[in-house]
């Protein structure tokens, strides 16, 4: 075992010192900033590696447009849907319709409401044999009624918000999906230079 990786580090020093002469072109031709090429080498070299670099290109951009998302999974408060891209107006569309539909549970069907409301019934019942029980279920009725209030004065603006939020991210999404539509035509642009050159 000993053996085999020091002959495998040597391997690899030797691979890391050698020249790569395909290499040494793409260096002069990309990555000389300094001009230590001289013109007529980058040209030369730019036309031995021009294929591979079309293909490079031609590579890169299909990975890019394979991964490019056809649609958007959005979580904004309780509400979700799915996107794709050109259709904030439905989608703020569905989510005030989720806000309208569903504002009963939204407001008052929740684990503080449900414990304060058990354990209000619960006190209620006992009541009737300790004393301490009907304060218990006071508290209990007294929390559930504050709760009920708070969330009714609050919802106005909690759906204000989760549509404030939801805008934002269709926006940012519609300006993400445009600045890879200006950026797609220049791989066509830079394709042509290449050709060119």
């Amino acid at each position: 075992m000993d053996l085999a990786k020091e002959r495998m580090q040597a391997m690899e020093e030797t691979k890391a010192s050698s020249t790569n002469f395909g290499r040494t072109m793409l260096r002069w031709v990309i990555y000389d900033t300094n001009n230590q090429a001289d013109e007529s080498v980058k040209k030369f070299a730019f036309s031995k590696t021009k294929e591979w670099f079309s293909s490079a290109v031609e590579t890169w951009f299909a990975g890019v447009q394979n991964r490019f998302p056809a649609e958007y999974h959005l979580h904004v408060d309780s509400w979700t849907g799915i996107s794709n891209g050109e259709d904030s107006t439905e989608q703020l569309e569905a989510m005030t319709q989720y806000y309208d539909t569903n504002k009963f549970s939204i407001m008052y069907v929740n684990p503080r409401n449900i414990a304060a409301l058990i354990g209000g019934i619960v006190c209620a019942g006992f009541a009737f044999f300790v004393i301490w029980m009907l304060i218990g279920a006071l508290a209990c009725f007294g929390f559930l009624a504050w709760n009920i209030y708070r969330a009714y004065s609050t919802y106005p603006k909690r759906v204000e918000n989760g549509l404030e939020s939801l805008k934002g991210t269709l926006d940012e999404i519609s300006g993400f999906r445009q600045y890879y539509d200006d950026n797609r035509i220049k791989k066509d642009e830079l394709l042509e230079k290449i050709e060119m050159f």
